[in-house]
């Protein structure tokens, strides 16, 4: 004797979410990763030195979802590693700044004027990436609430 147990109704539609449960929780892990990347992006683009405006239009980030894997890839421009940890004595190195294949350093201040220097202190790490990283993690609460709300409208929608 067969018996066939046909779901109905509510019971139905839930069997129906069950089964989509794991693009559900991509979806939702997806959304908690960009809300965590617009914070940080935000964040650092409001700190971050500006000069000319390039490194702060060049804060970017990427989330992408393959199978169950979801990632965040940020980038900026190369010399933003300068502007994030400093150079010279303030730099990983901690020593003057000084010319390898001429007798004066060349460059232009901020008013614009050409300066030449035998050696140059660097600029201090500004750590605008590494502030980004923890304002992101002050926000756990938001990033955490994303993905609740993003499930329950997977799971109840």
């Amino acid at each position: 004797m067969n018996i066939n147990i046909v779901p109905t109704g509510d019971t139905k539609r839930l069997i129906e979410k069950l089964n989509n449960a794991g693009n559900i929780v991509r979806d939702a892990k997806v959304k908690g990763l960009t809300t965590a990347s617009m914070i940080f992006t935000t964040f650092s683009k409001q700190i971050v030195p500006v000069a000319t405006g390039n490194l702060r239009r060049n804060i970017k980030y990427k989330v992408s979802s393959e199978g169950n894997n979801s990632k965040i890839d940020t980038g900026t421009v190369d010399y933003a590693i300068h502007q994030e940890y400093g150079t010279g004595i303030y730099g990983r190195r901690g020593r003057m700044i000084v010319p390898k294949r001429a007798k004066m350093l060349r460059f232009k201040n901020k008013a614009g004027k050409i300066i030449f220097a035998k050696a140059v202190r660097g600029v201090k790490g500004k750590f605008f990436m590494q502030k980004g990283s923890e304002e992101t993690a002050r926000r756990n609460k938001d990033i955490d609430s994303t993905i609740y709300k993003e499930l329950q409208k997977g799971l109840y929608a």
